[in-house]
């Protein structure tokens, strides 16, 4: 069931967030069919808010438009999740080294709170909460860069690779490592050490890239035998 959530200043923004949420909190899966009659429904809005809301979500790589279905939640490839997250460890290590000489201890208290309140969200599970603290708790890193085309370009790529975290979620192993690289990262600012953040901060994309890539090639080998099973009944 959606809702609507935040405040925006169109309802194709509430539209959009509220999709966009469901979609990185795993409620609405890989391969869900988007009827804007539906979403209307369930949102209390018109067809148009809907309509362009889903125009954006393609724009992003989060839903597709497939012949006699039309919208619906994408699964993206392992091979473009492994290189959106190539593209992210470059561009993001070079802004937190770019980002390192305007962080105040005030910047780095703001961090470190952040990371506290992503590891109590992670223990209650909820994931859409934990992506927006990730979010912000690598932008309070970065966002100090001089280079704001840089900055910039990663927003893009970040919002094309959170679906993958979706459906890689919040398993209990995997957060403990990214808690682990993030009190790293911490100490490397704290020193001021800007080899030190790059690398962890590079390392740490590419890990993620990895795990996620293949999290979605079990995902898509569990929907392929899903289909040849039901095309075996079919016969």
């Amino acid at each position: 069931m959606l809702k609507l959530v935040g405040q925006f200043s169109t309802k194709a923004e509430l539209v959009y967030q509220s999709l966009f949420d469901a979609i990185i909190g795993n409620k609405l899966t890989p391969g869900t069919r988007l009827i804007v009659k539906d979403i209307a429904e369930q949102l209390s809005v018109s067809d148009i808010p809907v309509r362009e809301a889903l125009k954006t979500l393609e724009a992003t790589g989060l839903i597709e438009t497939k012949p006699h279905a039309g919208s619906v939640v994408a699964t993206p490839s392992p091979e473009w999740i492994e290189e959106v997250f190539v593209m992210r460890a470059a561009l993001e290590s070079m802004a937190i080294r770019s980002a390192i000489p305007f962080l105040s201890d005030e910047d780095i208290d703001e961090i470190i709170a952040l990371e506290a309140s992503m590891k109590t969200v992670a223990k209650q599970g909820d994931s859409v909460e934990y992506a927006r603290l990730n979010r912000q708790f690598h932008h309070a890193m970065m966002g100090k860069s001089p280079y704001p085309n840089l900055l910039s370009m990663i927003g893009d790529l970040l919002v094309k690779s959170q679906y993958g975290r979706a459906i890689f979620g919040l398993k209990p192993a995997a957060v403990k490592t990214s808690d682990l690289e993030h009190d790293l990262l911490i100490e490397a600012l704290k020193g001021r050490d800007a080899d030190r953040a790059e690398a962890i901060t590079r390392d740490h994309r590419l890990r993620v890239g990895r795990e996620l890539a293949e999290a979605i090639r079990k995902l898509m080998l569990k929907q392929n035998n899903k289909k040849r099973e039901a095309d075996e009944k079919d016969v």
